[in-house]
């Protein structure tokens, strides 16, 4: 713990002199706390860290699919038991990671040093693994590769790399818990689907990760029923997290209602529980309510990612509880992007901020985020953002930027929100957003040239509605 003696003036000396050079001081140490990211190092007593992956899209059939041809790592993986597993794919995995695939062993095995360097040197308290575990095409690869079409097959592979990963996770993370997030490409069958037998399965495993034991058994028990659960953090019990399975609410899912009023019904309860109990509470999700920016400039068209009566539902919620709500963490959009959700009144707004995709398939920089909140008031203060180019000679993660250095905020205030709020449809602001909306990366849709103001529309406007009040009201000038 840091600490910081008190100096008694020198007769004659002029308090406000002392007070001067002390504020100077303060100052200097804000400024430092922007640079390095208010790490736990100068405020270990008042600064809490944990970090969020997301989209990791691990994929044991890569080597196959850049060979193109039958696949040896794929038998001698079906074949051995998962505490070999790794010694299979650094013997047999030989194919650098490229942009436009999903994550190879080497990939992972990178992101997974670089999350245990940042976790101990900045004390981290957890990780979120915001969804989307597997690699695209999962099920369709295995049966490629293997010629096994049974269900029974797809199953017991799907078990093996889910626990090989939970195992690589807890013996780089040794120290931590890990809270996993289901997405919609963690299944044994259809994308967007309630699976059962799958939750069931997975429970056992994901709850692994979780060191304390009351947390991990609760963790199993209600992530068995329906892919979603909550907590409260071991080691901040007015804290609570909140995980949710967004695949309920989705617009690609079908034929979900029931079990989407059903996880509305006991998130509504979740939270009048945080609210009863004088707590503030965590929303960690894969899918994010909102809409699909990409996909609307591509279709021409507005396109939202869950259905609008969850949306209302949802909303309505999180305006009832919004005091109780410190942030939203999502993932699914393989991007650094953040949204505002913003009620009339006086109400308090909602930040929610998206974590970048490990997996690089849609040409983006691998990234992962660290955030800070204070121990005290359980405010979020800000966060950084690590990034992996691909495309240098020798990659290696470095700092992309820092929240606090990057959208001006005050670090004595460190009010996150409202630094983001700040931003507008030209400026400094939005030229940051977009240089860092898929990590430094030049080949992206977000260019001015692809339309940003959709994207822009997309921070605030979460319905169908009043995004397009939104591009209606910005005039969709040609070019921009």
């Amino acid at each position: 713990m840091s600490t910081y003696n008190v100096v008694q003036p020198k007769k004659g000396t002029s308090m406000g002199i002392i007070n001067f050079f002390h504020l100077r001081k303060v100052a200097f140490i804000c400024s430092f706390l922007i640079v390095t990211g208010c790490t736990d190092k100068v405020y270990p007593e008042k600064t809490v860290t944990f970090i969020t992956i997301s989209d990791l899209h691990f994929n044991p059939f890569y080597n196959c699919d850049i060979k193109n041809d039958t696949c040896l790592i794929i038998d001698k993986l079906q074949a051995a038991p998962t505490s070999q597993w790794k010694e299979i794919l650094e013997r047999y995995e030989q194919s650098k990671q490229i942009y436009n695939k999903d994550t190879n062993y080497f990939l992972f095995h990178s992101v997974l040093g670089t999350l245990k360097k940042r976790a101990d040197d900045t004390h981290a308290q957890f990780v979120l693994l915001l969804g989307d575990v597997l690699a695209h095409d999962y099920n369709k690869n295995y049966i490629k590769y293997t010629g096994d079409t049974s269900s029974i097959g797809i199953q017991n592979f799907v078990n093996k790399t889910m626990q090989f990963i939970t195992n690589e996770l807890k013996n780089r993370l040794s120290s931590i818990d890990v809270y996993t997030v289901v997405g919609n490409n963690d299944t044994y069958s259809d994308h967007y689907t309630s699976e059962a037998v799958f939750y069931k399965n997975i429970a056992k495993i994901w709850s692994q990760s979780i060191k304390d034991e009351k947390n991990r058994i609760k963790m199993e028990n209600d992530f068995s029923k329906g892919g979603y659960y909550s907590l409260e953090l071991s080691k901040q019990k007015k804290l609570r997290l909140i995980v949710l399975n967004t695949n309920f609410f989705s617009t690609l899912g079908k034929g979900l209602d029931i079990e989407a009023k059903e996880e509305l019904n006991w998130l509504h309860n979740e939270l009048s529980s945080v609210h009863k109990k004088n707590q503030k509470a965590i929303i960690a999700l894969h899918i994010p309510v909102g809409i699909d920016a990409y996909q609307s400039v591509i279709q021409s068209d507005v396109v939202s990612l869950w259905d609008p009566q969850n949306t209302q539902q949802f909303l309505s919620q999180l305006e009832y509880y919004s005091n109780e709500i410190i942030a939203i963490f999502s993932g699914h959009l393989h991007t650094d992007f953040f949204e505002i959700i913003k009620f009339n009144g006086r109400t308090k707004n909602i930040f929610l901020t998206g974590t970048p995709a490990v997996s690089p398939l849609f040409s983006n920089n691998p990234g992962f985020k660290l955030y800070r909140y204070s121990r005290n008031t359980l405010e979020l203060q800000g966060y950084s953002t690590y990034y992996y180019p691909l495309d240098s000679i020798r990659p290696e993660w470095k700092l992309a930027y820092d929240s606090n250095k990057n959208y001006k905020l005050a670090c004595r205030s460190c009010n996150l929100m409202k630094a983001m709020d700040k931003i507008k449809p030209s400026g400094e602001l939005a030229d940051s957003y977009q240089k860092f909306y898929m990590l430094r990366k030049d080949l992206q849709p977000i260019t001015k040239e692809n339309k940003w103001v959709p994207y822009y529309c997309a921070i605030r406007n979460l319905t169908a509605e009043t995004y397009q009040v939104c591009l209606k009201n910005l005039a969709f000038r040609k070019g921009i």
